[in-house]
């Protein structure tokens, strides 16, 4: 059984400066990177460059050579969900067999 436990106002001082150097903290983190990028040339090119691979990688990628495996195999959620659980608790070599007779 937990016990609650009174704060004096020296804890809560203590406390708040704490959450207030950690605020200033993140504070200056973030002036920094905004300054940084703000000032970028060559980095706005790169990191737009970035963002184009990220989405080509992970939206048509995924489209084209990763499909829906448990929709284009089962019916209904609940053989999907049974599958899914098969899978995660069998043990053997046969983890990555389909059933044809579905």
């Amino acid at each position: 059984m937990a016990v609650a436990r009174r704060v004096t106002s020296n804890q809560l001082v203590t406390i708040l400066q704490g959450r207030g150097i950690m605020l200033e903290s993140i504070k200056k983190v973030y002036c920094f990177y905004r300054d940084g990028f703000s000032r970028m040339t060559l980095g706005k090119t790169l990191w737009k460059i970035i963002i184009i691979k990220l989405v080509i990688m992970f939206a048509v990628l995924k489209l084209f050579f990763f499909p829906n495996f448990l929709k284009t195999h089962f019916e209904n959620d609940q053989l999907r969900a049974d599958y899914v659980l098969e899978q995660l608790t069998s043990k053997g070599s046969d983890t990555l067999s389909v059933k044809e007779d579905l």
